[in-house]
């Protein structure tokens, strides 16, 4: 039975690696919170991040928190209740493409930005169920599955940071902070 568990794990840990070499992105883990639920860039390029129970700190680029902002409201906490999403204005457009997803989607955006210069225009979506990041192309008035990247853990969200950096949070005690960037030439 050792032999066995000792194989399967060896099997596990190489289509781990595997995995990660065939991402078009280095993922860096910037900081790690109590049940992130949400983030969103401010003009000045920190992070607004939300977590389940009821804070809401500020995070720099390098991952430095803030304490809890003062004047949040208490929330219901437990199950699915909690201080949930966060957004700088209240003001959104109707959707104009439509795609029903079976991914328990986390989070959505549309990049914008010229590091992963391929993918503008693209739709990335965060997934919980997949435990992936989901790019999605247009085409039209068409939305289709382009490209799914297992990311081993409930993505909860997903932004464009100033720099065209994707950033990410995990979902659940111990989320983390990603940022993704292109892969340097000749690394895995």
């Amino acid at each position: 039975m050792s032999r066995f568990l000792l194989a399967l794990s060896t099997v596990l840990i190489a289509g781990c690696a595997n995995a990660d070499a065939q991402k078009p992105f280095a993922v860096e883990a910037i900081a790690e919170f109590d049940e992130p639920w949400a983030m969103a860039f401010l003009p000045d390029g920190r992070l607004l991040v939300t977590e389940k129970a009821g804070r809401l700190l500020v995070v720099d680029g390098a991952g430095i928190r803030s304490q809890p902002v003062d004047g949040v409201p208490d929330v219901d906490y437990g199950g699915q209740g909690g201080l949930g999403d966060v957004a700088l204005h209240p003001e959104f457009a109707a959707p104009v493409v439509w795609w029903t997803p079976v991914i328990s989607p986390g989070g959505f955006m549309v990049y914008d930005g010229e590091l992963f210069s391929d993918w503008y225009g693209d739709g990335f979506i965060a997934g919980l169920s997949s435990k992936s990041l989901v790019r999605i192309e247009f085409e039209g008035d068409v939305a289709r599955e382009a490209e799914r990247f297992d990311m081993g853990r409930r993505m909860r969200a997903v932004v464009q940071g100033p720099d065209g950096a994707i950033w990410m949070l995990e979902d659940k005690k111990g989320g983390r902070l990603l940022r993704l960037t292109p892969k340097k030439a000749g690394t895995n």
